[in-house]
């Protein structure tokens, strides 16, 4: 028998392949980063970084069955140069891009590939910033970060 602790990382991965996959064509510009980019980062950056994971016993049976409640924080950072109308610009392009990966998540594979029940977008924050001047000087910055929660059944597998 193959014990399985979490699918925290398969899970991780999963969301990676998927934003990877979803921007590829549609957005070739967004670079997706499993955890945090490098020093080179274009205007465009989607991060898959960390999963927090909880479980509960599951249904009583002799596979010692668990239930696995994963979040996953995903960060945009989206820059457009100009003035006012730039945070505009960049706010609109972020949200679109969130609601592309919440669409595939809702609808389009509800499941990842069999990996968990469900997966949906819980919450998220949205900020622009202006802390740097060396950014507010040249432009707008739109961040936000979302959770996107997924349910397990966690299994002994034969």
């Amino acid at each position: 028998m193959t014990a399985v602790a979490t699918v925290a990382a398969s899970f991780k991965g999963k969301v990676f392949d998927v934003a990877t996959a979803l921007w590829a064509t549609s957005n070739p510009e967004m670079l997706v980063t499993y955890g945090r980019p490098g020093v080179n980062v274009p205007d465009d950056v989607c991060m898959i970084l960390g999963v927090e994971s909880s479980q509960e016993p599951g249904a009583i049976g002799p596979q010692r069955q668990r239930e696995e409640t994963l979040t996953i924080d995903v960060q945009w950072w989206i820059f457009r140069a100009g003035e006012e109308d730039a945070e505009r610009e960049a706010t609109e392009y972020l949200y679109a891009r969130m609601g592309e990966l919440e669409q595939y998540f809702r609808v389009t594979d509800t499941t990842l590939d069999g990996l968990v029940r469900d997966c949906f977008l819980s919450s998220h924050q949205f900020d622009t910033t202006e802390a740097d001047s060396r950014v507010s000087g040249r432009g707008r910055l739109a961040v936000a970060n979302a959770q996107f929660v997924a349910h397990v059944r966690i299994r002994t597998i034969p």
